[in-house]
């Protein structure tokens, strides 16, 4: 996904066993790829901003795997 400064961020997701749960899944981690990528491609215009926007918000709410157990390699 590219926004209108031409921040562009790639994701490709690999088999991983994710110890943190969404709350559908009986856990408390709010964020996921998807989210991290939208709302950094919301707020930020470079690389740096998203990388660090997107580490605080993990860090902060809670990181969760996909809500698809194949995809999350369990």
């Amino acid at each position: 996904m590219m926004n209108e400064h031409g921040l562009s961020i790639g994701e490709s997701t690999c088999g991983a066993h994710i110890a943190a749960f969404s709350p559908a899944r009986g856990g408390e981690a709010l964020m996921e790829a998807s989210t991290l990528t939208r709302l950094a491609l919301q707020r930020c215009k470079t690389s740096r901003c998203a990388v660090e926007l997107m580490g605080s918000l993990a860090e902060k709410y809670g990181f969760a795997g996909s809500e698809d157990p194949i995809e999350e390699g369990q």
